[in-house]
C-alpha cells in the first residue's frame, strides 16, 4: 500500500485577552473516510490570563502527517478550530463591540492555510 505525506502550514490572526481569563486555543484534527476525528496538533493556548484590552497575534504552525493505513483516494479532511476559554465581548470608548477569537481583515493581517500532499 502506498503512503501519502501531508504538509499542513497555516497562519491565523487572532485576538485574545480583552477580559481576564480570555485566552484562545487552536486544535488541528484529521478525519480519514468516515472514521472519528483524531488530534494531530496539540491544543496551543495563546494570550495572557490578565486583561490586556486585547492581545493580537498570529498563530503559525507547520505539521507533517503520514497516512499509511488507507488506500490512495480515501477522503481525508483536516480541521483547524479555535475556542476561547471565556467567551465575552467588550465595548471600546467609541462604542464598538469587540470580541476575541480568530480574525480576518486589514486590521489583523492576512491569514492563510496551505496543504501539500506527497505520495511515496
Amino acid at each position: 500500500m502506498e503512503t501519502s505525506t501531508v504538509l499542513l502550514q497555516h497562519k491565523i490572526p487572532y485576538e485574545s485577552s480583552i477580559h481576564a481569563n480570555q485566552r484562545i486555543k487552536f486544535k488541528i484534527t484529521k478525519t480519514v473516510g468516515n472514521n472519528s476525528p483524531i488530534d494531530i496538533g496539540y491544543p496551543d493556548i495563546l494570550g495572557p490570563n490578565n486583561a490586556t484590552g486585547g492581545t493580537r497575534g498570529i498563530y503559525i504552525s507547520n505539521i507533517i502527517n503520514e497516512e499509511t493505513n488507507s488506500p490512495i483516494g480515501t477522503l481525508v479532511t483536516f480541521t483547524i478550530s479555535s475556542q476561547l476559554t471565556a467567551n465575552t465581548t467588550a465595548v471600546d470608548s467609541s462604542g464598538n463591540v469587540r470580541k476575541a477569537g480568530a480574525r480576518t481583515g486589514s486590521d489583523y493581517g492576512i491569514g492563510s492555510v496551505m496543504l501539500t500532499e506527497f505520495i511515496n
